[in-house]
């Protein structure tokens, strides 16, 4: 798998996902490797991350963005900062995030001069909160309103004991990956955390 070998698959106007990457260079699926070398792409602007349909894709740009991209660093003969360089909002997550996040926006506030967030749910109602808060989503249900990862695990805790989970696997869905101590849980700019709680039988 080369660099060569992902820009060849991909094309200007047809999006690909992770996964129709994959399958292009001849792989079954999306591997690690694979993500990280589309997430440095993307980085360096060679390929373009397209966040705003129901799956992430990605295309080549244009030759006529690159020639406005290159434009925009030169003006009145002076360098200006470049803003229309594509930027990966969600690098190296599974294409499962774009359907998580379906339904949740986020929304910034000013109240008296105080920074809120204001998100949006799918049931179409809204919760309000600090800049500095993050809303944990446990099995698809807005649970909690968190600050740090310990009051997530604080959370979890709760959560397991409400529901009387004695065995139980913790996955963050964003992340796909288990949760197993505070070190594993890392919150991101969106304010969001999703979590998957399942029980599982002692002898497993």
């Amino acid at each position: 798998m080369t660099v060569n070998e992902v820009l060849s698959g991909l094309s200007t106007q047809n999006g690909l996902t992770m996964t129709g990457i994959a399958h292009k260079i001849g792989l079954t699926k999306a591997t690690d490797s694979l993500k990280r070398m589309v997430a440095d792409l993307v980085s360096e602007g060679k390929v373009i991350e397209n966040t705003g349909g129901k799956f992430v894709t990605y295309t080549k740009p244009s030759r006529s963005a690159k020639n406005e991209e290159v434009a925009t660093i030169q003006k009145n003969d002076k360098v200006v900062e470049q803003i229309d360089k594509p930027k990966s909002s969600v690098p190296e997550l599974p294409e499962v995030s774009s359907r998580v996040m379906d339904g949740y926006k986020l929304e910034k506030l000013s109240e008296k001069g105080l920074s809120k967030l204001k998100i949006s749910l799918p049931n179409g109602k809204s919760i309000k909160m600090n800049d500095t808060d993050t809303l944990l989503v446990i099995n698809n249900e807005p649970k909690y309103v968190v600050k740090s990862a310990l009051d997530i695990v604080s959370a979890i805790r709760n959560y397991t004991t409400e529901n009387n989970l004695t065995n139980y696997t913790v996955d963050d869905i964003m992340q796909n990956k288990k949760i197993g101590t505070e070190n594993d849980i890392q919150i991101k700019d969106n304010h969001l955390v999703f979590l998957s709680i399942k029980k599982v039988n002692k002898a497993a």
